[in-house]
């Protein structure tokens, strides 16, 4: 089982480094130069399995799937859950996942997919994410060339698991493992997410 986390990094302030990373600024003065970092964690023998760096305004769910292929050239027989905190989740980014079968766990941010969670009856269901035309044009714009795949199908199904924190809070998570694990079982597994915030930080200074 393997975690997932990006974040910003500092790197060296020359003019090389601005030029292929990027920087964090305002339109007033030039800000620091920034990466962004990705890596992927083994959560159970407690190590780093792959790390990749890009620019800055490259997005973290593409620096994921690159921490993914590169796992599937180490382990390519090898069946393995990646676990995401929230931000990453997209139908385009569980289209990735299910094309190169890998089972996933997403914590979902709270508007993540809210009227499908709406309308659910019990705390641990499939659902049905439809591929909306708004949905699809958004896609369209980094991944043009799924679009079509995804029109004809229509729909992506997915499983949603709610609890409550400690806090009050809703606990809203996705997953394509099967009913075999309960609820509580892969409310559990993504906690142990938890073992890669323990192990690394990219500080900004």
């Amino acid at each position: 089982m393997f975690a997932v986390d990006g974040s910003k990094a500092k790197v060296p302030n020359s003019d090389e480094n601005r030029a292929f990373f990027g920087e964090c600024g305002n339109n007033h003065s030039k800000g620091q130069v920034r990466a962004l970092v990705s890596s992927i964690f083994d959560v159970f023998n407690h190590f780093f399995l792959d790390l990749q760096i890009d620019s800055i305004k490259t997005s973290e769910s593409e620096l994921a799937k690159k921490n993914i292929n590169a796992i599937r050239k180490i382990l390519p027989n090898t069946n393995f859950i990646v676990v995401f905190d929230r931000g990453y989740l997209s139908i385009e980014l569980i289209h990735f996942l299910e094309e190169n079968g890998v089972q996933y766990l997403f914590r979902l941010s709270s508007n993540d997919y809210k009227k499908e969670r709406e309308f659910m009856i019990t705390e641990d269901e499939v659902v049905k994410l439809m591929h909306t035309n708004p949905r699809l044009t958004k896609i369209k714009k980094n991944h043009p060339e799924i679009v079509e795949e995804l029109r004809s199908k229509k729909y992506t199904s997915s499983r949603i698991v709610l609890s409550k924190l400690p806090s009050g809070n809703e606990l809203a998570l996705m997953t394509n493992l099967p009913t075999e694990f309960s609820g509580k079982e892969i409310e559990n597994l993504y906690f142990k997410r938890w073992e890669i915030e323990k192990k690394i930080s990219y500080p900004e200074e």
